[in-house]
């Protein structure tokens, strides 16, 4: 406990703003975890007691839905919390999964101390609504994609939309290490939808397949199909 450094807490928005006292507040209750790669952080239905803060990797969030089938929800990076929400529900129970999908550092701070800084610190919980705010944008992005759009513009839009998600390849260009599985659950198509529709944007010049990731190699001719 306390062995959290404070910087290491600024970059998070609901903490950025705080200072040097209340940081350090903040910082005494919180705990460092790491996770390899694969490692489950959570399961939906799990009694959710801590809100989990990204220092480092990729964390997937996902849900089950009743057929087996599971839905990709979102990708979170560095500088995403998640996990709070459950707190907030009666019986505080995990409404999704949450996966690391390489080496990931979290911080954790359990429930009790949470919501004393929510009291103590009442700016937080408005960086939390502004926070709920964009996910409801991220949310409502996906419904229209699905209502919408057909299944190509679905994956362009996906795929431009996660582009910022992941560090460039070696060519500067960005790099998308999903499988095709992975881009189905959040496109929600099928994987031979998925890869049908890549190789056809392979010939076409907008994507390059290299290594089990997806090289965005001509951005304006994606932007075309999903205008």
């Amino acid at each position: 406990m306390g062995d959290i450094n404070p910087q290491t807490l600024r970059q998070f928005i609901l903490f950025q703003d705080l200072p040097a006292n209340l940081l350090s507040k903040v910082s005494a209750i919180s705990r460092e975890k790491r996770y390899q790669k694969g490692s489950t952080i959570f399961v939906e239905g799990d009694k959710g007691d801590y809100v989990v803060f990204i220092t480092s990797g990729i964390i997937k969030i996902s849900r089950a839905a009743a057929s087996g089938r599971v839905k990709t929800l979102a990708l979170l990076r560095a500088k995403d919390f998640f996990g709070e929400m459950a707190l907030f529900l009666p019986g505080r129970e995990r409404s999704a999964t949450a996966e690391a999908m390489t080496d990931c550092k979290l911080v954790t701070i359990e429930e009790a101390g949470f919501e004393r800084l929510l009291k103590e610190i009442p700016q937080m919980s408005l960086r939390i609504i502004q926070t709920l705010a964009h996910r409801l944008q991220d949310a409502n992005r996906q419904i229209k994609s699905l209502a919408l759009g057909d299944s190509r513009a679905r994956l362009c839009d996906l795929l431009l939309w996660m582009k910022d998600e992941f560090e460039s390849g070696p060519s500067g260009q960005p790099a998308i290490p999903l499988t095709h599985q992975e881009l189905a659950d959040l496109a929600g198509l099928s994987r031979e939808t998925i890869t049908r529709l890549l190789n056809t944007l392979k010939k076409e010049g907008a994507v390059k397949i290299k290594s089990r990731q997806v090289v965005l190699a001509n951005q304006e001719t994606l932007r075309k199909y999903t205008a």
